[in-house]
């Protein structure tokens, strides 16, 4: 009998331990705020549950840690890390911010709860040591087509998700990319959006869009191309900041005192001739 309960206790002991764990659920990653030179802001967010009172103590008492790979061993989640391949975007402004629990998630029942990892920085073009951007890096292609018109192109490439043996993607159903458009993105035709995005799988082309949304989709080549066309209040508007930046660079640069001194000196030439003529 004492040998049937030892037996019965040392069973729901190793049950408890294996029990205990994290599990991922779901991830989401955004691109936001895209400028004009394909640099965007990513979000990154990685949800898991957590299973087990002593995994809520471990994830609660290393709420300070800001490091992937720290939290990539705890949980066990390999998908705790970057969904966009570093080797190709240079990262910079990186923010690793583990959240706080939310009680009324959690079941005291199941001794469940939930816990998110967010992860964002600003992703960009890798540039060689003249400071080139090399070919094939970043999120997005620009291109100048025309006259006051940008046209933008996902590189596909750089996403770290699922890949068949043909190199298509394929985003789960645990999964999300949500992409936001600056105002104003047109999309050409139907081939510019593979695969459709989530809501738009009838839409007619061209259109106008402000998100794309990809989740559980089949094997594809991700593909988004649009165009933004600036209005020439913008055009004017770009120019003249630029001027000004320029002008800012020169007078603040090494050779800005020698400059100002030679316009002073030419401004008060022209001043006193002028002034000499007068008086003549």
């Amino acid at each position: 009998m004492k040998k049937t309960n030892l037996c019965i206790l040392a069973f729901l002991v190793l049950s408890m331990f294996s029990f205990a764990e994290f599990k991922l659920t779901n991830i989401e990653v955004i691109l936001d705020n895209l400028q004009k030179d394909g640099s965007v802001t990513v979000k990154e967010t990685v949800t898991f549950r957590i299973i087990g009172d002593s995994e809520r103590n471990l994830y609660e008492n290393a709420l300070n840690r800001n490091e992937l790979s720290f939290w990539y061993n705890v949980t066990g989640i390999s998908d705790i890390g970057f969904h966009l391949d570093t080797s190709k975007i240079r990262i910079d402004n990186l923010i690793i911010s583990p959240q706080p629990i939310n009680d009324n998630k959690c079941s005291p029942f199941q001794k469940t709860c939930y816990g998110e990892i967010r992860i964002q920085y600003l992703a960009s073009s890798k540039m060689d040591k003249e400071g080139k951007e090399i070919k094939d890096s970043g999120v997005f292609y620009v291109e100048q087509y025309k006259p006051r018109t940008t046209r933008y192109v996902l590189n596909g490439d750089v996403f770290l998700f699922t890949k068949t043996d043909k190199g298509q993607t394929i985003i789960d159903k645990t999964k999300t990319l949500r992409i936001k458009l600056p105002e104003g993105s047109l999309i050409q035709k139907e081939s510019d959006l593979r695969p459709s995005a989530s809501g738009f799988e009838d839409i007619k082309f061209p259109k106008n869009l402000e998100e794309i949304i990809w989740t559980n989709t089949p094997p594809t080549k991700l593909t988004l191309v649009f165009e933004i066309e600036d209005t020439l209040y913008n055009e004017v508007s770009d120019f003249f900041k630029g001027l000004l930046q320029t002008t800012q660079k020169i007078i603040y640069g090494n050779e800005g005192p020698a400059i100002i001194i030679i316009f002073i000196v030419l401004l008060g030439g022209y001043l006193y001739l002028n002034k000499a003529k007068a008086g003549k």
